[in-house]
């Protein structure tokens, strides 16, 4: 629970900062790079979690009994991150699940926000979004509205294809920046 949190931290603050807030806030103290070590084994838990995920889809005979909503909304983009050295860089897939959104004054929040991040390749990140969905919700009776850029390894089809149980045509939307 503390590698979780500590990884939460991070990924909000450097790890110095990180590191600084534990020792002012807490009786642990850490160094930065300890707080580099504990986000990489939180990532990589969190990876073989996602892999078993979709495994176990896979030899599903039928899919797990999920929330009934009558809407999705799903937002997917890659972010690329440069590296230090040349050619090191790579690219953050992540994907958001959610209900809708409530406001409250001029706050807008997502209601049960679900996110999928990973750097493994375009296809494993589609399987992961399939996965997470189908574990989550029911949705043979669900509208799912998406929202993406329309860049490639984001387009309208990995919509369909991730969200295929739906029996509706599943809307796909460019994000007006990107029209």
């Amino acid at each position: 629970l503390v590698e979780l949190k500590v990884a939460e931290l991070a990924s909000e603050n450097t790890y110095r900062e990180v590191a600084n807030i534990l020792k002012e806030w807490t009786a642990v103290s850490l160094s930065h790079t300890t707080v580099g070590e504990m986000v990489k084994r939180v990532g990589k838990t969190q990876a073989e979690a996602d892999k078993a995920l979709v495994e176990e889809m896979e030899i599903a005979a039928s899919l797990p009994d999920g929330k009934k909503v009558d809407y999705l909304f799903s937002e997917a983009d890659g972010v690329f991150i440069r590296g230090l050295e040349k050619k090191q860089g790579m690219e953050v897939r992540h994907a958001i699940l959610y209900e809708g959104w409530e406001t409250n004054g001029k706050r807008v929040s997502l209601r049960q926000p679900t996110v999928i991040m990973t750097t493994e390749d375009i296809q494993t990140f589609w399987d992961e979004v399939q996965a997470t969905a189908a574990n989550t919700y029911s949705l043979e009776k669900a509208h799912v509205i998406t929202n993406s850029d329309g860049g490639a390894g984001y387009t309208a089809e990995r919509f369909q294809t991730a969200f295929s149980q739906s029996e509706f045509p599943v809307l796909n939307q460019l994000d007006t920046y990107h029209v």
